[in-house]
Order: C-alpha cells, then structure tokens, then sequence
C-alpha cells in the first residue's frame, strides 16, 4: 500500500493594510456633526457656557460669557398658516 499524500493546510493570503487619515478621507453620504448656530427669533444658548447673553451682528452672534462666535440664521415666522 502506497504512502497518503501528507495534506499542508493553505495560509490565508496577506493582505497589505491601507490607513488613510479622517482628514483626508471622504466618504460619500457621510454625516457631518451638527453645527452650533444661532437662530433669530428665538432662545438661543450657547453650545460651550450656556449662556444666553449675546453681541448680535450682522453675520454673527458672540456669546457674552465666553466669546464663542456662532453663525446667524434667519428663524422662520408664520402667520396665518404662510411661512415667510
């Protein structure tokens, strides 16, 4: 009876790693963290003291506390069922 052919068991091939830095990585239909702004028209706080004291601008608002900048957006209003 002849030798059974010894079996050597298959390694799973190496594959190389590829890191790429967030910064430099953009995926398609990722979310963004939302963006602290400030909204005319209604009670705003800020995101880093919680205060609700501001120096409103014309393009931004700053917290009176700590000095945090924050965008302006027109809030909406409603009257009588139209949004304007």
């Amino acid at each position: 009876m002849a030798n059974p052919a010894k079996v050597i068991p298959l390694r799973p091939a190496k594959v190389a790693e590829v890191t790429a830095r967030p910064a430099t990585l953009t995926i398609i239909g990722a979310r963004r963290p939302p963006v602290p702004v400030f909204i005319a028209g209604s009670a705003n706080r800020c995101p880093d003291c919680h205060g609700e004291a501001f120096h409103v601008g014309r393009v931004t608002a700053e917290c009176a506390g700590c000095g945090l900048p924050l965008a302006i957006i027109a809030g909406r209003q409603k009257t009588g069922g139209a949004v304007r």
